[in-house]
């Protein structure tokens, strides 16, 4: 593709310290690093075809401002008409650290992902809502996460709140926020590596891309950017295939439950993945009409 044919899009996000004015510039250089890992990793999830670069347009000095561009190409001008993909990454950006500030160190309560949307349900019933892409990224690599949590260390010894402020958002990390964002979920300590971890997305949608319609093999779906093998634990379904109650066709998804299972290595990242359809809800098709189904049919 010509560079002539690539649609660029800017947005412009603002990352603050508040305190005194000046900052330890090995924090400071930390914190911008890792502000463009996550931002890198939103753009992976939100449109892994784009190319990202992030301006450092200006340092404000009092509050300790940074003002950052971030500068998107990508090569599908029909795939965001109407939107700004830029301003998706940015907010994809801003979601991760939501998550964690979210959960701290707990696993949700409950995760309800409706298409594009996954809302997200801690154990005092706090929620926020995230694209589903964003959320699927998060759990899925292990470095978000061991980015954020290393990030809060540094600035938990600093005291000094953090502000993220987007055109649609300001959002302040504070003291407390960096205490629970600073711990691996479930308090992850080396004892612990190697066992597993388990992350259930409900009314997760996977395009299938082969299905065994008669035996007991693994079904292969497309899931973030890639195929993955999964096993269907839903024998109602599974036996409605099978005498041909439900029809797949090109282009059907799996409207399910997905049960993720993996383990985190001595580097907290996630590997021996398992995929696990616990439950499936209903088949989409191409034409969004949806054959809904019943174990009684």
């Amino acid at each position: 593709m010509n560079q002539s044919q690539f649609q660029e899009s800017i947005d412009t996000f603002k990352v603050k310290f508040a305190g005194s004015n000046s900052i330890d510039a090995e924090l400071f250089a930390r914190t911008i690093n890792n502000t463009i890992e996550l931002v890198k990793a939103s753009a992976k999830a939100i449109n892994p075809d784009s190319f990202l670069r992030l301006e450092i347009k200006a340092n404000k000095e009092g509050s300790f401002e940074t003002i950052i561009d971030a500068v998107v190409k990508y090569g599908n001008p029909c795939l965001f008409i109407g939107a700004n993909l830029a301003k998706e990454i940015v907010n994809g950006y801003l979601s991760f650290l939501q998550i964690k500030q979210l959960l701290g160190n707990t696993n949700p309560q409950n995760i309800i992902q409706e298409g594009s949307y996954t809302t997200i349900t801690n154990h005092q019933n706090t929620s926020t809502t995230v694209k589903t892409e964003i959320y699927n990224q998060y759990i899925c690599n292990g470095n978000i996460e061991h980015i954020i949590i290393n990030q809060s260390n540094d600035l938990k010894n600093s005291s000094r709140p953090m502000i993220i402020e987007t055109q649609d958002k300001n959002i302040i990390f504070t003291e407390e926020d960096y205490k629970n964002m600073s711990k691996p979920k479930e308090e992850v300590t080396t004892d612990k590596l190697g066992q597993k971890n388990s992350n259930t997305i409900k009314e997760c949608e996977l395009l299938i891309k082969k299905a065994d319609l008669r035996g007991f093999s693994k079904w292969e779906v497309f899931f973030l950017d890639k195929i993955i093998p999964i096993k269907i634990d839903d024998k109602d379904f599974l036996q409605q295939i099978r005498d041909g109650k439900i029809k797949i066709s090109g282009g059907s998804r799996l409207v399910c439950d997905l049960n993720i299972q993996s383990e985190i290595d001595d580097e907290y990242n996630v590997t021996n993945v398992e995929y696990t359809v616990l439950k499936v809800h209903r088949i989409k098709d191409d034409d969004e009409q949806l054959n809904l189904f019943s174990s009684d049919v």
